[in-house]
């Protein structure tokens, strides 16, 4: 096979490879400049009808607005410098110079997704809006300052242009935050960044931005998707010198963006995600560290070609010096394959920080001789003193006892030292090993345990290396199936489960134990081996390839036969269900009968060309057929060889299947439709939806729901009954393998980008099984569902646990969720929401307790601490105790306000309850009793907590002050007065320290005893949440607009550090038990599990929305999670803490892990 052929390995069973991209019709694309760049008007297309979403923007008034002149001008639109007469403040307008034009789209866009995009390095959008003409406009904040690409032409060395470096980090780092709202910007290059007076870094013109997560929309829309041609065109006319000639100019139409910075498969008109970002940063910072944009000068359709062709110049050839690090960084970001670069723009960023700040960087392999020549460069006066006295040693037979006895102590110190260096050495490479680890755990789980357990046995960083180890786990560990020496093509397990069957382009055949992973090496063929198939009653297996063979092996014994009578390669092969024969189909359409057990053949008949795919009916009566070239739909009576056409395709069809029950039969088809057909009468009926080939169908095991795989990107489960399709996007390269589970509860997908995609069909839930090295070429389930074996071209086939999810969905509430809480014993979550109920969920799915009541949204609901009954605070001002079965026990209306704060007491004898009238009561649950502790005289109570004693309450509201309670005395004081209203309070663990947080940035921590107090400003906008660590000696907090949590140490009230990482504003924390973890939740809309001594971080990913807050369970092993998507989710969090520990479980998980080297036995 040749090595263009190895790249895209044989499509999945019963379908045809894609097509040669010559059938597709390329586009012709238009060349225009952006805001930085000129365009001339004249060469412009006439002017479409105005789209609808600029009518829909609000008419403004433009005498709200002073004109101050021109700001800036490009090719579609100019900036005006104005001022708000409303606000008085000055701002940037932007307009289009042709109004109603075709850049109409693109400027509204800009405006659109600008306006979504809230981040220090994006300008933000203050009004959107048309001038009562009509032609639309956007007001944003006025940035003074240069773009970038000047400040880069103004340098003259490389250090003047290495300064700049902190701007591309700003950029990258916007850039993250743009893709976790998965929007790509498509057009970043050094023009497109303004690097402001007071050093501010934002990046603007995001005409071309991409909403991912959006369906394909219709070319009208401003956020359509462009079509995905193979090849570009370019008119002449688009070529001229005022628009598309310039290859720094942005090239709208078909192939977006500017051809210097933009990607390979940007260039060739492909579909494009973060990883194209990711591209143009690296070429940012290519342009930075040569002084020259990647590709040269040239138009813009010479760059485009450059582009295509291959790679840049190497820096290295054009920039002498430039470090090691800065050259692997930008190599992996404009790696030619996008799989091969950084995933996202974060893992960018994070690298690029490392580098900033001296830290080793992932992209960069270290050899043991770079750490020891850092270690060198670290310590030359120590190591020279060494090297002199191990010389003092060959002369020491002349010297006198005395000086001997003195050598010998300066050598004994110096060998200390020596040690000493080694020992550096050491640690130098087990932080090389965590940067290794640390690097490989998103793409290639498995091979970042591999990496932590080669630590050192002086290692002590174990809280990281959990981080990294836990992360690779909740990715999903793989059992490995290594021996084959290429790529693998095919993959199926026996009806029993017992046996696991590879073939690969090596030529072999191989068993292996689906439960110990030890391998048979059944035998070969003369040539690369395509295909196997199980007989069902797990007796034998079949083997085609390319020698034209069909081979038997029994499974048993390991004998094979090999039957001839094809004359060209086999593709295709499947038993009929009654065992009696099997089918083959090969490239030059023949179809044959094989007759079991001794294996006489029979030609059926011919296709025109390549058979794509067959498939034998359920009554094994009946063959059906498809063929590549001649389009043909056929069924064959498998007795007497006589074949009847249904139908045929308006375009190449891929893969051919039954129902379950034989009266339909499903192909997928090059125009992107899946086509069902009754057996029977032949009669048709098209499902759409998809925007590409449809390559793969699979029916469920009940004959109800239909998978197809498209190259779109997405797989539809349609329901046959209603037609209706639910969307789940996925591996967007081929090829398409899809599989669907025995008990129809999953369906999988894999592609070239090395990814296999794994769907809960109940819930709609998807994950990536990472870990290939090389594409996806097969997939199979286990037939009890357990497990899903996938094959890959780098040679392994790997075994996922497939209920091994990173989370699981405990509950939904049909509005945003508002208040979560974990039950004392962990066997329970409580949570309310907007919808007005109030939940608990038993984590382990046996059942659920819905408490309805209240007549609005229900912010508060907290668990008695023997867990038997819940109180819940709402909107409507009532207060409700319900008990375990989720009865209503008792039911208060306490105030005509709502309910603002709601707590237990440690003991439950009483609940304090603080209302938006100010007023703070308590109730008793068992008699009903009320009693009032008093009021807030402004405004109502906002927080309340109960020391650990249960003695005194505190309470903080709206009129600014913390106040404190004395239950048995009723009486109140006013401990501290904030300059604005106090939204967050707690005690530590002991009782002595109670701190505040208020929305005028700062925290009050009082040491209750003595009764001083200390102020810590902590920034942002306003306090959201604080607390204490288990052991009360660090002080957490998190603030409005802060991304971050900060740490405080108690007793000095000195800053212990910052965790940071997430996107968004941090909106609560927890701590675990024993301290060692805390776990965030962010408007990011993710959860982040910490290791607080290190500040390492693992992110969980599964919430739509942001999420509002967290919970650790008692026993710290699962982390809880509530978003406003209306989820209540449960996380694993159960690696060992103890060193001894993790390094025992990465010793048998990687031993468990790595199978195959053994040899099976029948």
């Amino acid at each position: 096979m040749s090595d263009a052929a190895r790249n895209a390995p044989p499509p999945p069973e019963g379908a045809a490879p894609e097509p040669s991209s010559s059938g597709d019709t390329p586009p012709t694309v238009d060349l225009a400049g952006t805001l930085i760049s000129s365009g001339d008007p004249k060469q412009r297309p006439p002017s479409p009808a105005p789209p609808t979403e600029a009518q829909r923007l609000p008419v403004v008034d433009r005498n709200t607005y002073a004109i101050e002149g021109v700001f800036a001008r490009g090719g579609i639109g100019r900036i005006l410098r104005a001022r708000d007469l409303r606000l008085g403040r000055p701002v940037a307008l932007k307009e289009l110079l042709h109004p109603q034009g075709p850049d109409e789209n693109r400027f509204l866009n800009e405006a659109l997704v600008t306006a979504r995009l809230q981040h220090p390095g994006i300008v933000p959008i203050y009004e959107a809006g048309r001038w009562s003409n009509g032609e639309p406009f956007y007001a944003m904040r006025l940035v003074s300052g240069r773009s970038l690409d000047e400040r880069l032409s103004e340098t003259k060395t490389f250090g003047e242009r290495l300064a700049l470096l902190p701007h591309v980090l700003a950029v990258t780092e916007a850039i993250a935050y743009a893709h976790s709202e998965r929007i790509i910007h498509r057009d970043l290059k050094p023009a497109n960044v303004l690097v402001g007076e007071f050093g501010e870094t934002v990046v603007i013109d995001w005409g071309l931005a991409k909403q991912l997560s959006q369906e394909a929309a219709p070319t009208s829309s401003p956020v359509a998707a462009a079509p995905t041609p193979r090849t570009p065109i370019f008119s002449a006319e688009a070529a001229t010198p005022s628009s598309g000639g310039n290859a720094n100019h942005t090239m709208a139409g078909i192939v977006l963006g500017t051809p210097a910075y933009m990607p390979p498969e940007q260039a060739a008109g492909r579909p494009v995600d973060e990883r194209a970002d990711v591209y143009a940063l690296g070429a940012i910072l290519y342009h930075l560290l040569v002084g020259a944009r990647p590709y040269g000068g040239g138009s813009a359709h010479e760059v485009l070609d450059r582009v295509i062709a291959g790679s840049p110049t190497p820096l290295e050839r054009l920039q002498k010096g430039v470090p090691e690090e800065l050259l692997a960084i930008v190599t992996q970001a404009m790696a030619r394959d996008p799989a091969q670069r950084y995933p996202t723009a974060r893992a960018l960023a994070e690298d690029l920080r490392r580098y900033l700040t001296g830290q080793l960087v992932g992209a960069h392999h270290y050899s043991r001789l770079d750490l020891v020549k850092r270690f060198v460069r670290r310590n030359r006066k120590v190591l020279a003193v060494t090297a002199v006295v191990l010389a003092a040693w060959g002369t020491t037979g002349a010297l006198s006892v005395r000086r001997i006895l003195h050598e010998r102590d300066r050598a004994e110190h110096k060998q200390l030292e020596a040690e000493a260096a080694s020992r550096e050495a050491t640690l130098r490479a087990d932080q090389l090993t965590l940067v290794e680890a640390r690097a490989a755990v998103e793409r290639f789980p498995n091979k970042a345990l591999e990496w932590l357990g080669t630590l050192s046995p002086v290692f002590t960083q174990w809280g990281s290396a959990r981080v990294i180890a836990a992360d690779a786990q909740a990715r999903g560990l793989a059992t490995l199936l290594r021996g084959h020496t290429q790529g693998v093509n095919f993959v199926t397990f026996s009806p029993d489960g017992r046996w696991l069957a590879t073939v690969s382009d090596d030529r072999t055949v191989r068993l292996w134990n689906a439960q110990s992973g030890a391998m048979r090496l059944l035998g070969s063929h003369g040539d690369e081996v395509w295909r196997a198939a199980f007989s069902p009653d797990g007796q034998w297996l079949a083997t085609t390839g390319k020698d034209r063979t069909l081979r038997l092996w029994n499974v048993q014994s390991g004998d094979g036969q090999v039957l001839q009578g094809h004359v060209a390669p086999i593709f295709g092969v499947v038993f009929s269900p009654d065992n009696r024969r099997v089918f083959t189909s090969s490239l030059d359409g023949e179809v044959w009968r094989w007759d079991l057990p001794g294996g006489k053949g029979q030609r059926l008949g011919k296709h025109e060309g390549w058979v794509a795919s067959l498939d034998s009916s359920p009554d094994s009566r009946r063959l059906v057929t498809v063929g590549k070239d001649d389009k043909t739909l056929r069924l064959w009576d498998v007795e007497t060889g006589e074949s009847q056409t249904l139908g045929t395709h308006p375009a190449q069809p891929y893969q051919v299947t039954f129902s379950p029950d034989g009266k339909l039969i499903a192909t997928g088809c090059a125009d992107g439709k899946v086509r069902l057909w009754e057996a029977a009468t032949g009669k048709l009926r098209v499902l759409e939806g998809h925007t590409n080939r449809v390559q793969s169908v699979a029916f469920s095991p009940d004959g109800t729901k239909l998978a197809s795989r498209s190259h779109d990107g997405t797989v539809r489960l349609w329901d046959l009954a209603t037609g209706t399709a639910r969307v789940f996007e996925g591996s967007k390269e081929p090829p398409a393998p899809l599989a669907f589970s025995k008990d129809g509860r999953w369906v999988a997908t894999g592609g070239r980008d090395r990814l296999a995609w794994l769907w809960d069909v109940n819930t709609g839930q998807g994950r990536a099984l990472r870990g290939a090295e090389d594409a996806v070429t097969s997939l199979a389930f286990a037939p009890d569902g357990q497990r899903l074996a996938v094959a890959s071209v780098d040679g392994v086939t790997r075994l996922y646990p497939v209920g091994a999810n990173p989370s699981q969905l405990v509950g939904q509430h049909t509005g945003p969720v508002l208040s979560l809480r974990f039950s004392r014993d962990g066997q329970t979550l409580l949570s309310s929401g907007a919808d007005g109920l109030a939940s608990r969920w038993n984590v382990t799915g046996a059942g659920t307790v819905k408490m309805r009541g209240h007549r609005s949204e229900v912010p508060l609901a907290r668990l008695s601490p023997d867990g038997e009954r819940a109180v819940t605070g709402g909107a409507d001002g009532t207060v409700r105790l319900w008990d375990r079965s989720g009865r209503e026990l008792q039911a208060l209306p306490f105030s005509a306000h709502p309910i603002r704060a709601l707590e237990f007491s440690p003991s439950g004898d009483w609940v304090a309850v603080g209302s938006a009238d100010g007023m703070v009561r308590l109730w008793d649950p068992t008699t009903g009793k009320e009693r009032t502790l008093g009021q807030h005289a402004n405004g109502g109570v906002l927080c309340l907590s109960f020391s650990p004693d249960g003695r005194f309450v505190a309470s903080g509201g709206e009129d600014n002050s913390l106040r404190l309670w004395n239950l048995e005395s009723g009486q109140g004081r006013v401990l501290h007065t904030s300059d604005d209203v106090v939204v967050a309070l707690a005690f530590s663990h002991d009782g002595r320290w109670l701190v505040s947080g208020s929305k005028d940035h700062t925290l009050w921590l009082q040491e209750l005893p003595s009764g001083q107090g200390r102020r810590l400003d902590v920034g942002g906008i306003g306090v959201l949440a604080v607390g204490f660590s288990p052991d009360g000696q660090r002080l957490v907090s998190s603030s409005q607009g802060d991304n971050s949590l900060r740490l405080w140490d108690v007793e000095t009230g000195a800053a212990r550090g910052v965790l940071r990482g997430h996107l968004n504003q941090v909106n609560h924390f927890a701590w675990s038990p024993e301290g060692q973890r805390m776990v965030t939740a962010s408007d990011d809309r993710t959860v982040r599990i910490w290791d607080v001594e290190s500040g390492e971080s693992r992110v969980l990913q599964g919430h739509t929305d942001s999420v509002v807050q967290v919970a650790f369970s008692p026993d710290g092993k699962s982390v809880a999670s509530a978003s406003k998507d209306g989820t209540v989710r449960l996380w694993p969090e159960d690696l060992p803490l103890a060193p001894n520990a993790l390094r025992t479980w990465l010793r048998e998980t990687l031993a468990a892990e790595d199978s195959g080297a053994t040899s099976a036995k029948p």
